[in-house]
């Protein structure tokens, strides 16, 4: 027992170690959109408002536990984008090394690859994503040993990092269900003491027990050319583990495909996600009627991304946003290798410690670990080279220093009583800290509408902002007074005019300027963002 708590503290010394290397390589800042859970934990610490805009009890921010954190991180350093990727880091590893305890009876060298290569994996950095993936895998290990209780606390912790973990928490029930045929419900009475407190505080504060994202980003996609376009990505990103195999039978089945609008749009993309969507079902299928039924609790890895996936095709958010999606594609990706990697572990079974595996053994031994250790070197050279090179990504950190650089300037420039208009309102707002109002209505419900209708300047007609924050094209009545330019496109900021005629403002005129410079390329930097934006590294 003491031999194996003495490896248990080995290892989680290990992950943090590789936690803080993580941390070390990884670009100081974040995507856009963290930074608007940023400003909720300062004005939150400093003002004592769980707001956005100071006085406007609006809420925005996805993940009120993640700002709970950075709230009390602020004690620390003030410096919440850089206390953000620490605990992003910290989080990553943890849930590596939480998937080495789950693994080690039954698959030991996949817990290994996991405890070794999940901080330089698919991540989100900056965002919520590596605390619910460290809460995910924590529910599912305390799952494991039948520590039901706990289980139900740290679920009702998932469900207030993000809703979105419903689905996650739907699984665990029905893993739940299929061990012990009953329903757990002394479990669900602790899941709702832990998530019931801010539900009942968000609808007296806010008035609203959900984000406004919720509502906002619906509706941005038809549900079943996102089911094809998340599906295939997943794959994608999946079947690099496979030597693109999949990738390959997926062009080959292309021109078999029926002629229907979603899959015609990109066949190849459609026949990679048919495969793998058959691919997972067939493993899902397999593993239920093979595992034993104290062993259920590893069809999660195959049912969650699959489920996951389908509850986004109802909602239909932006199809570029594919931070949604990371938890699912990791798990996913855990759920293949265990496939690929049950050989490795039977033959390892198979050898007594006080004998040497057979021939046969031996060689499936060293090429499966030669294979596992091949993909922690390639995880972990693709995170230092996107890290090495991330200020020169259109998407990633061009974008942050053009929005932190406007940012700077509109805190200089603009009053505290004037309203600042914008699309992406993280980054700006964060470093301005002047009163926003975003077009796509995550701060300002109602907004995102003509965001989804196709242009999100049309908002104007709610009330005139006094500045405007877009892109380099003629914007009636409003006159440019500060730009930056770099490879992400040309950020320009406009004042508007005292002659502005509200009522005949010339709306179509606006709309058709920004659609024109949408469509020459001007910004050819979001042009060239690679599927999956909130990652620092990109999609293989």
């Amino acid at each position: 027992m003491r031999t194996s708590t003495d490896k248990n503290l080995v290892f989680f010394l290990s992950a943090l170690c590789l936690g803080g290397a993580a941390f070390c390589i990884s670009p100081p800042y974040g995507m856009d959109d963290c930074y608007i859970t940023y400003r909720y934990a300062y004005n939150l610490y400093h003002h004592q408002q769980f707001v956005f805009n100071l006085g406007e009890r609006i809420l925005g921010t996805t993940s009120p536990l993640y700002t709970l954190i950075l709230t009390v991180a602020q004690i620390v350093s003030d410096n919440i984008p850089l206390m953000s990727n620490l605990i992003s880091c910290i989080s990553a590893a943890l849930a590596g090394f939480l998937l080495l305890l789950i693994f080690k009876k039954d698959n030991l060298p996949l817990g290994i690859f996991c405890s070794v290569s999940y901080p330089f994996m698919l991540q989100d950095i900056g965002l919520e994503t590596n605390v619910l993936m460290f809460l995910f895998t924590g529910a599912l290990y305390l799952f494991v040993r039948a520590n039901y209780l706990a289980c139900g606390a740290v679920l009702g912790l998932c469900f207030l990092t993000r809703q979105d973990s419903a689905v996650f928490i739907a699984v665990m029930i029905l893993m739940f269900w299929l061990k012990n045929r009953r329903l757990p419900w002394r479990a669900f009475g602790v899941f709702c003491g832990v998530a019931a407190p801010w539900f009942i505080f968000s609808y007296c504060y806010f008035g609203a027990m959900f984000p406004t994202s919720l509502q906002e980003k619906q509706g941005y996609a038809d549900g079943m050319a996102y089911f094809i376009d998340a599906f295939g990505y997943l794959a994608g990103y999946c079947d690099r583990y496979n030597f693109h195999l999949f990738s390959w039978l997926g062009r080959n089945i292309a021109p078999l495909l029926p002629p229907i609008p979603c899959l015609a749009q990109n066949s190849a993309a459609a026949g990679l996600a048919l495969i793998y969507l058959l691919f997972t079902l067939l493993a899902l299928i397999d593993y239920l009627r093979h595992a034993a039924r104290h062993q259920y609790a590893g069809a999660l890895f195959y049912l969650y991304p699959l489920l996951m996936i389908a509850a986004l095709s109802v909602i239909g958010p932006p199809p570029e946003h594919r931070w949604h999606l990371t938890g699912a594609v990791n798990f996913a990706l855990v759920g293949q290798l265990a496939l690929l990697t049950a050989p490795l572990s039977a033959a390892l079974k198979r050898c007594r410690p006080a004998s040497l595996p057979g021939r046969r053994d031996a060689l499936l031994i060293a090429c499966l670990s030669a294979y596992l250790l091949c993909f922690a070197a390639l995880n972990l050279r693709d995170f230092y080279t996107a890290a090495r090179y991330a200020d020169r990504l259109p998407w990633f950190g061009a974008r942050y220093h053009s929005y932190q650089t406007i940012g700077r300037f509109l805190r200089e420039a603009v009053s505290d009583e004037e309203t600042v208009f914008v699309l992406e309102v993280g980054t700006i707002g964060y470093y301005s800290m002047k009163r926003m109002v975003d077009g796509a209505g995550i701060i300002a419900p109602g907004y995102g509408r003509y965001h989804r209708e196709g242009c999100w300047l049309r908002g104007m007609e709610r009330t005139f902002p006094d500045y405007i924050v877009t892109g380099d094209f003629e914007v009636p009545f409003y006159e440019p007074m500060f730009h930056f330019q770099n490879n992400f496109m040309k950020t320009v900021v406009y004042r508007k005019l005292k002659n502005l005629p509200e009522p005949d403002y010339p709306f179509s005129q606006l709309c058709r300027n920004w659609q024109q410079w949408e469509k020459t390329g001007s910004r050819s930097g979001r042009a060239a963002a690679p599927s999956h934006p909130g990652s620092i590294r990109p999609a293989p």
